[in-house]
Formats: C-alpha cells, structure tokens, sequence
C-alpha cells in the first residue's frame, strides 16, 4: 500500500500559490455577483453565498496547506481598513436608493 505525502511548498511557491487564488477568487466573485444580480436566486442572497463560499474556500486552505504557513495566508486588518473598505463604503453609498433619503 502506497503513501501519498501532499507538496509542502516552500515559501516563495505559497506566495505565488495564495496571489494566484486571490485573483481566481477576485474573477469568482465578480462573475458570481453578475449571475446573481441576473438570475436572482430564490434563497440567499449576494453577501450570505459569498460568506458560504469563501468558509468552503478556507475550509479547503486549512486542509491544504495547515497550519505550516498561516502566516502567509493571515489576514490583515490594515490591509483591510485600507484597501478594502474604502471601496465597500463608496459601493454602498454609490448603489444607495436616494428615494429614501431625500
């Protein structure tokens, strides 16, 4: 009976290997937010099947690669105070039902 070891890669291939997901991921869920907003499913809606998707995702990083190098595929509350939620809160304010409001 045969042993197969999963690649432990070293930590220039799990840089390229986590930039690599984020941009398949960053395709993913731009496509997925264009067949939602088309096909609106009947349960859920964008924000509750992103949340699902990107746990199956992380579910699937754990087992992948462990806890050898989390550090690589931590993420950062500056990175996110600074570059994601800026376009988060335009987006909101942008796509906002002015009826509402004024």
């Amino acid at each position: 009976m045969e042993v197969h070891h999963l690649h432990r890669f070293n930590e220039e291939e799990t840089h390229l290997v986590f930039y690599l997901c984020f941009l398949a991921l960053m395709f993913v869920f731009f496509f997925g937010a264009a067949a939602i907003e088309k096909f609106k499913p009947r349960i859920g809606d964008e924000t509750g099947l992103t949340v699902l998707l990107g746990l199956m995702i992380s579910y699937i990083f754990w087992h992948a690669f462990g806890t050898e190098n989390i550090e690589t595929f931590t993420f950062s509350a500056d990175a996110f105070f600074n570059f994601y939620l800026p376009p988060i809160i335009f987006n909101s304010g942008f796509n906002m039902r002015k009826k509402k409001f004024f």
